[in-house]
């Protein structure tokens, strides 16, 4: 994969100059999780987390990941308790 300022860069079917690449700037690009690389073991996808238990060290079962939000300095992750 090809990096600019830690970003990949990738190629768009019908984008051919950077005028047109332009227009595109802030929008987000989706792949199916069917069509996502796998990842090697141990190693996950923030959206494969929705839906799992959420325990404490303790055992305690708090819920489940219901969503996961992306901030700057961290990402948070909202959890519906039982």
């Amino acid at each position: 994969m090809t990096l600019i300022g830690g970003r990949p860069v990738v190629k768009i079917k019908g984008v051919r100059t950077r005028e047109e690449a332009a227009r595109l700037t802030n929008f987000s690009i989706e792949i199916p999780g069917e069509k996502a690389r796998v990842l090697p073991e141990g190693r996950f996808y923030q959206f494969e987390l929705i839906g799992c238990r959420v325990v404490g060290a303790d055992r305690t079962e708090y819920g489940v990941i219901e969503e996961v939000l992306f901030y700057p300095a961290n990402d948070v992750y909202r959890i519906r308790s039982y």
